[in-house]
């Protein structure tokens, strides 16, 4: 297990990886929104795995990103690091509640081979520090894939805090 540098020692909502069996071939991991369980008292998630074929990953979770009641989408890239979409999940999720937006379209691994431009899209890298097991902290990538509405929200916001580049 590993650990994401969270906000906080009290928040530990999104903090540890989940055991997520995940099949060796390409597809979605669609994140439904939470529902509470009264019996854990606390939020279940769940997801399903759709297999899609390579060529038309980034397209397909965008289709499915547009469904009702779905949080984030996980583009998981089968023969590549399994990991990185179990933390492409988590960071997805984060990003979904501390933004308020849902669809969120995310890959933890190389976007290489995939049509993440296609129709005005932008990949935006978030780097995440994990907790790896030789107890250090290792600087991961995670890629959001945004549609140019997305993108054109979160440049001026960041324009506004003094992040941005400025024309």
């Amino acid at each position: 297990m590993s650990l994401i540098e969270g906000d906080g020692p009290d928040d530990v909502r999104y903090r540890w990886l989940p055991e997520v069996a995940l099949p060796d071939t390409d597809g979605l991991l669609v994140c439904a929104e939470p529902v509470w369980d009264g019996q854990a008292r606390r939020p279940k998630m769940e997801a399903d795995f759709w297999p899609v074929a390579a060529g038309v990953l980034v397209e397909a979770a965008f289709g499915a990103a547009g469904r009702p009641g779905v949080m984030a989408v996980v583009v998981h890239r089968g023969s590549r690091d399994l990991v990185a979409s179990r933390l492409a999940m988590v960071v997805g999720l984060r990003l979904a509640v501390r933004s308020a937006r849902r669809g969120l379209v995310v890959c933890g691994g190389s976007l290489n081979g995939l049509d993440a431009t296609f129709q005005g899209r932008r990949p935006v890298a978030h780097e995440v520090l994990v907790w790896e097991s030789g107890d250090v902290w290792v600087p991961r990538r995670v890629w959001e894939v945004m549609a140019p509405d997305r993108y054109e929200q979160w440049i001026s916001r960041r324009q506004i805090l003094g992040l941005g580049r400025r024309p």
